[in-house]
């Protein structure tokens, strides 16, 4: 059996959370899309979690992952 390597395998190591969570997601695509968008969901969220906190920004808990990726987006731009 080919083991095919996993598109979020760059994350391990230092992001093993993120890289289980993309992988979890491609296994489940097929079989139960919704788990996929879930931890892809939970992923996105992680990663703005990080850029906030490397950027320095406060960390308001009532933000969705959208909303933080954009304002993580728009700081980039200044």
């Amino acid at each position: 059996m080919i083991k095919v390597k996993s598109n979020f395998s760059f994350f391990k190591g230092k992001w093993d959370v993120l890289a289980n969570l993309g992988e979890t997601a491609e296994k489940n695509v097929y079989q139960d899309p919704h788990t996929t968008i879930m931890k892809l969901e939970l992923k996105q969220f992680i990663l703005s979690k990080a850029f906030r906190g490397e950027l320095g920004t406060n960390d308001p808990t009532e933000e969705s992952a959208i909303e933080l990726l954009k304002e993580v987006l728009q700081e980039q731009v200044k």
